[in-house]
């Protein structure tokens, strides 16, 4: 199921990038390149912000994702120049970078989170923090540290 899954992602991000450059392809022939003060309307403009406020969530998770600032920044100034195909070239990567036995249990897992050897310290604490109940001992300092009696 979960590989079946894996291939039909990287088909949909494949064929939407593909989708998206013969679309460039095809506008820049027929009707040239963008950058003329006729096409500057406030539509342009409301379009151009939504773009680049989508941007910035993509760009912190390749920042996230990426463990070479100098890949991380190229990926970025890519995905300001080229928007879209960028995006979905860049998710078509994790998915082939993905091994077959992590995408077997949950693919979007491991595609989407940062991942290396060891598990990060931060998530770790996070995760055994939530598994405490309330005859932890742990839990009773944490938590009911306010509670105490002198």
């Amino acid at each position: 199921m979960a590989n079946s899954l894996v291939i039909g992602l990287r088909t949909l991000f494949a064929v939407s990038g593909c989708i998206m450059v013969a679309t460039l392809i095809f506008t820049i022939s027929i009707d040239g390149l963008p950058f003329r003060k006729e096409l500057l309307t406030p539509w342009m403009a409301a379009t151009l912000v939504d773009f680049y406020i989508n941007l910035v969530p993509l760009a912190a998770w390749v920042l996230y994702k990426e463990f070479s600032w100098l890949t991380a920044i190229l990926w970025i100034i890519l995905l300001l120049c080229f928007g879209s195909i960028t995006t979905c070239a860049y998710i078509v990567m994790q998915f082939f970078k993905l091994p077959s036995e992590e995408a077997l249990p949950d693919p979007m897992y491991y595609v989407l989170l940062r991942h290396s050897d060891n598990i990060t310290t931060c998530v770790y604490i996070a995760w055994k923090l939530l598994q405490l109940s309330p005859q932890d001992p742990v839990y009773l300092v944490l938590v009911n540290s306010g509670n105490r009696q002198v």
